[in-house]
């Protein structure tokens, strides 16, 4: 005769699937420096050396489609929060422009946007590295 699950095995079994949940969507990720990662809208990560990452949004995207052919590549711009050692998060923007993906994070570390996917809630790709 088979044996029934008692709810005791459910409930593990259902707090383990919402765990798994958590960690594909974009919860707190470990990021180490030099090595990218990537960040939806939304997920934050927690950085080598302390601090957290949060992406919070696509602010504007004019880059020209891929299917068309454009004079200017155009630019996309996303918004992100950054948050170490017990300070106020501070807000900053980096664009896919050269000119403009990177961000200071402290005195070591910088931030740089090394990709952004397409569309409505698009993957950034990041990497932390050490500052100039």
């Amino acid at each position: 005769m088979p044996l029934m699950p008692t709810p005791r095995h459910l409930l593990s079994a259902a707090v383990l699937a919402l765990a798994a949940c958590s960690s594909v969507d974009g919860a707190a990720r470990a990021a180490g420096p030099g090595r990218p990662f990537d960040l939806k809208p939304g997920a934050s990560a927690t950085l080598a050396g302390g601090g957290t990452l949060r992406y919070l949004a696509l602010v504007d995207d004019s880059r020209c489609r891929p299917d068309v052919q454009c004079i200017w590549a155009g630019d996309a711009e996303i918004a992100l929060e950054w948050s170490a050692g017990g300070t106020a998060p501070a807000r900053f923007n980096l664009h896919v422009q050269p000119a403009s993906s990177r961000h200071a994070l402290d005195a070591g570390r910088q931030l740089h946007l090394i990709a952004l996917g397409r569309g409505a809630a698009p993957v950034a790709t990041l990497q932390v590295d050490a500052a100039p």
